[in-house]
C-alpha cells in the first residue's frame, strides 16, 4: 500500500495520489482510473493496482473497485460519487456493495464525521 500510484502511459506520466481515486474499472490488463477530474487509462492488471490501495477501497464487482471515501450515497441500485458520477449495479451486487459500505461507515464514523466538517 502506498500514498501514490505511478502512471505511465502513452498520454501522460504522473504520480497520482491514491486519495484522488474515485473508482477503478479493470478488464484484464487494461484499467480505467476515475479521479475527481479525469479518467486515466492504464495497462495495469487488477492485482498490480490493488497493491497500491488501502482499506478505503473495496470490490463491488469483479472489475470495479470503489473508494468508499468518495461515495456520496447508494440507493436504487446506483452508487453516486462526490464528483457527480454514478455507477449502476445489478441487484445482487448492489446489496453486497451496500452492506460493505454500511460496515465501512460503521467502522469509520468518527473519521467520516470529522471529514464532513472540513
Amino acid at each position: 500500500m502506498s500514498e501514490n500510484i505511478p502512471i505511465v502511459n502513452r498520454w501522460c506520466c504522473k504520480i497520482l495520489p491514491v486519495s484522488d481515486i474515485v473508482y477503478i474499472f479493470s478488464n484484464y490488463r487494461k484499467s480505467e482510473i476515475h479521479t475527481r477530474d479525469e479518467m486515466i487509462p492504464v495497462y495495469y492488471g487488477r492485482e498490480e493496482i490493488e497493491s497500491y490501495l488501502d482499506g478505503r477501497f473495496d470490490h463491488c464487482l469483479k472489475g470495479l473497485i470503489v473508494n468508499f471515501d468518495m461515495v456520496r450515497d447508494m440507493k436504487d441500485g446506483t452508487i453516486r460519487f462526490m464528483n457527480g458520477e454514478e455507477v449502476g449495479l445489478g441487484r445482487g451486487s448492489f446489496i453486497k456493495a451496500k452492506q460493505k459500505f454500511a460496515m465501512y461507515i460503521k467502522n469509520n464514523k468518527k473519521t467520516l464525521a470529522n471529514r464532513a466538517l472540513l
